[in-house]
């Protein structure tokens, strides 16, 4: 027996900072599951593969694939394809932290979220520095971190190898006098090497670069039903729209 096909309509999606217009059609019910499940393991790396499958899927343009787009804009495309796809708004649960009498109140209350107000916010431009001057004749260039980072954030590492690694995912160019050095020319552990060979200062002007990376944020507010105390909530981790 054929069962009838159902039509969905194609979308379009502008993404927040490259500006750039895919088009896209809602994710289907299989593609939900794998959300679900890799929200369910908590773990970043399950979470990562299974958003790139879904993106990829639901991004109908010839040649997309979201491992080589900013990961603030990946972050955003999952946004709308949720909303187009299950609904523009659900509700997440919390409690209450504020002290009354000493005691935290902890009541539990739920708060509704229209993923449609999702925003870029890029406070700290300014102060993000793109090509860094490492001597006289030698410099590197950064961009965005690219979605792939995700793809291989190792989360037991140490702090300083993390940072390499998107610093990696994060790089444009790396130059002298002589030529101009990209991702295809070296390998990773090759670059980890040369950061390590750095003065301090240069990599901790590396690493505020991608400290001051835009972010998307939701913002709400909710009011305690038993103490009265008002909630400002804030989701800006990728983790909290899961």
């Amino acid at each position: 027996m054929s069962l009838p096909k159902i039509a969905t309509p194609n979308f379009f999606v502008e993404l927040p900072f490259s500006k750039k217009e895919l088009e896209c059609r809602p994710y289907k019910v299989a593609e939900d599951k794998i959300l679900l499940m890799a929200a369910q393991s908590k773990k970043m790396n399950d979470i990562a593969n299974a958003t790139r499958t879904v993106m990829n899927a639901c991004v109908v343009q010839d040649g997309f694939d979201v491992k080589n787009v900013a990961s603030v804009d990946a972050d955003y495309l999952l946004m709308r394809l949720r909303a187009k796809s299950v609904g523009e708004k659900s509700t997440l649960d919390f409690q209450c932290t504020n002290v009354v009498d000493e005691k935290v109140c902890d009541t539990p209350f739920t708060i509704e979220i229209d993923w449609q107000l999702i925003k870029l916010v890029d406070e700290n431009k300014e102060k993000r520095i793109g090509d860094i001057k490492l001597g006289d004749k030698v410099g590197i260039k950064l961009k965005p971190t690219a979605f792939e980072s995700t793809l291989h954030f190792d989360p037991a590492a140490i702090e300083i190898d993390q940072n390499i690694g998107i610093l990696y995912y994060s790089l444009d160019n790396i130059y002298d006098e002589n030529a101009v050095y990209t991702r295809k020319d070296f390998t990773k552990e090759e670059f980890s090497e040369w950061v390590l060979s750095l003065q301090p200062g240069h990599y901790d002007q590396m690493v505020e670069f991608i400290e001051n990376l835009p972010s998307l944020v939701i913002e709400t507010s909710k009011k305690c039903t038993k103490c009265g105390f008002e909630h400002k909530i804030k989701l800006d981790n990728p983790l909290d729209f899961f």
